[in-house]
């Protein structure tokens, strides 16, 4: 059989979501995938440009999420799009895997940082299209996008409180779109709060 670039790339990418990237290692995927170790160098020179390729797959895995969620009209449609398209995804370029490289490698973090970026701003940028303030939706994008990071680090763990990713999203879904106390219910609130 013969392995493309892309057949080692998908391999090392699930060899880390099971073992971590310390458990990326040239010898064990090539006994995974049936191959001498020479099938791996017709490909990429060694370790670390398997690792580069590696980190480039999942970066681009996020443009092309986000380029299919923009085919639809500007508006929080964009972000149910881009959970629906998460959700079809999930697994196969795993996010928790490479959170938890980047904590071991800065230049990793750099890149997990610039790609935690360009998904909130997208859907910040969405979020203000259907009519939400700057500020209110920063505050509510990046609270459920680490919600969600925070969810990833438990799904496996404590699978009796994580609930699934469609209910996660169900429920990112409703804080997005949950209005704003109007000025004039704020003040009626306090009026109606008994002094403590």
């Amino acid at each position: 059989m013969k392995l493309t670039r892309d057949d080692w790339i998908e391999a090392a990418m699930q060899m880390l979501a099971r073992q971590g990237i310390d458990g990326v290692r040239v010898e064990v995927l090539a006994r995974r995938l049936g191959v001498t170790k020479g099938s791996f160098y017709w490909h990429f020179e060694d370790r670390d440009k398997l690792l580069e390729a590696m980190i480039a797959a999942w970066e681009e895995e996020t443009d092309q999420l986000l380029g299919t969620a923009s085919e639809i009209p500007p508006g929080l449609g964009r972000v149910r799009r881009l959970l629906e398209l998460v959700a079809e995804q999930f697994g196969r370029l795993p996010d928790a895997a490479v959170f938890a490289w980047a904590l071991r490698d800065p230049v990793i973090a750099r890149r997990v940082a610039a790609v935690d970026k360009k998904r909130i701003d997208f859907q910040i940028q969405a979020a203000m299209d259907s009519g939400l303030s700057r500020s209110r939706a920063e505050r509510n994008i990046t609270f459920g996008y680490l919600a969600y990071c925070g969810w990833l680090t438990r799904e496996e763990v404590s699978p009796d409180i994580a609930p699934s990713f469609r209910v996660l999203t169900k429920w990112l879904e409703e804080l997005f779109e949950t209005p704003a106390p109007s000025r004039s219910r704020r003040e009626s609130d306090r009026r109606s709060t008994p002094p403590g």
